[in-house]
């Protein structure tokens, strides 16, 4: 069953030794860590009637994102922290604004008004930074926080994300384990917290350190804040190593959990067969996909990416038929293939030396209402099946057509062009296609010269090698 979390009560710190904070932006130093220049005075008064009217109107305004209306009542004589917050959240509004004026002008604000500013305004200052600003500028706006004691998910959430942006993936795990033993200057975590973590770990395509994270988090009381996007990350980890097996075993222990798997899990286990060129294991994936669809969840069901997947897979596997048998329960299930489907069954084609089939279904793509038209990953594909036959003449009239159709050839392009002639040992016409495309400036790669250099050695010429 699911675990409740623990709830930690921070000690409070009114002696605490306050730290200096590095690369504090530019004129902020005059503020105190607190950001106020004068005494900390609370704002837990009630509010008076014309405070209310002022605030009122301002909301308004900035409901409209009459921003501008916003700044013209900076000079009220009527204040509290909220009106101050819509204040810098209208200065930081502009995308050229700078945040660190715009942080300066709402110390001197509440200054004015005997405001500290609370960890709402500082969030507000932060968000902005972590869209906007570099990484540092975010941990030092981060260590203002901390010294002032007002530290809260959200600003440790988004020191997660700065940490990770710079590569510091250890730096990130410690803050997590800090909020997870629950520390005095580091509050409680939350899904995001997590999935901020499994997914930077995830990307980085360490699965193991994903499972013991997740391992820890159970122990620690807070299973009950793991979520779909928390397993998912492992299973999207192993799918990107190859492992299948442990894709799948992650799959079982969210269904366990009762958590409800969606498409992006399932497909990502799929991603995960087809990666190892397994076909089987695919097939038995979405088929049950298609089942937890009927028992558990009808709002999550296989999509066009699912069925994309598997027909790749079959596509690398050199199995045309089944390629084309996933096509059609595609096309059963109501979901119209895309340039992608089609695209991945002219390639199981192609890969398979059948030139002709491949044709026939870049044709029909081109029939077909509503497909994208074929792009130059196509046309490639059909290239090349004519090529590895050594159909020349066919092979350039893909070429021609695909220009015909505006479709500009990519460097794979001409390599395949000029291999096709190679394969047909025209490498006279290899030479000038060469030739051409130097002439055209266009872009070459190591194996347009390659394939002509070992046709002219297999042929006792190394002079025209």
């Amino acid at each position: 069953g699911r675990q409740t979390p623990p709830t930690h009560k921070r000690p409070s710190s009114p002696n605490r030794t306050r730290r200096i904070m590095p690369m504090m932006p530019p004129g902020l130093e005059r503020y105190g860590a607190s950001g106020s220049v004068i005494d900390p005075v609370s704002d837990t008064t009630a509010p008076s009637e014309d405070l209310k009217v002022m605030e009122a109107q301002m909301l308004s305004l900035f409901r409209l994102n009459d921003y501008e209306g916003v700044g013209r009542m900076r000079d009220t004589q009527l204040m509290n922290l909220h009106m101050i917050n819509m204040i810098l959240s209208a200065d930081m509004a502009p995308a050229n604004a700078s945040i660190e004026r715009a942080a300066v002008r709402m110390f001197e604000l509440c200054g004015k008004h005997g405001l500290t500013p609370n960890a709402s305004v500082h969030n507000n200052v932060l968000g902005a930074l972590s869209r906007r600003g570099p990484p540092e500028a975010v941990l030092s706006w981060v260590a203002r926080m901390r010294a002032s004691n007002i530290m809260d998910t959200f600003a440790c959430n988004v020191e997660l994300k700065a940490h990770i942006g710079m590569g510091h993936l250890d730096a990130a795990t410690s803050l997590l384990s800090a909020m997870m033993r629950g520390s005095p200057d580091s509050p409680n975590p939350d899904s995001v917290s997590f999935n901020t973590v499994l997914a930077a770990l995830a990307d980085a395509r360490q699965p193991e350190k994903a499972e013991r994270m997740i391992a820890t988090i159970y122990d620690s009381g807070l299973g009950a804040l793991m979520d779909s996007h928390s397993f998912t990350s492992v299973i999207h980890s192993y799918a990107k190593i190859s492992r299948p097996d442990k894709s799948a075993h992650w799959l079982q222990r969210m269904l366990e959990a009762r958590i409800r798997p969606d498409v992006v899990t399932f497909n990502a286990v799929l991603a995960a067969h087809a990666h190892c060129g397994d076909t089987e294991g695919a097939k038995r994936v979405l088929r049950a996909f298609n089942d937890y669809a009927v028992e558990e969840c009808p709002n999550v069901r296989p999509d066009v990416i699912s069925y994309n997947t598997l027909i790749s897979a079959c596509a690398q596997a050199g199995q045309p038929h089944e390629a084309e048998a996933a096509f059609e329960a595609m096309k059963a299930s109501g979901i119209e293939p895309d340039q992608v489907s089609f695209t991945s069954v002219i390639s199981a084609h192609a890969r398979t030396g059948n030139p002709a089939s491949a044709q026939a279904w870049l044709e029909m793509m081109q029939r077909t209402p509503g497909v994208a038209p074929p792009d130059a990953v196509t046309w490639n594909t059909l290239c090349s099946a004519h090529a590895r036959v050594g159909d020349a003449v066919t092979s350039v009239a893909c070429f021609r057509a695909m220009e015909a159709a505006g479709v500009k050839p990519s460097p794979r392009t001409h390599a395949i062009m000029i291999n096709a002639f190679v394969q047909a040992n025209e490498l006279s016409r290899a030479k000038e296609s060469l030739l051409q495309l130097i002439a055209h400036n266009e872009p070459l790669t190591a194996s347009s010269f390659n394939a002509l250099i070992s046709a002219h050695a297999r042929n006792k010429a190394p002079d025209a090698a």
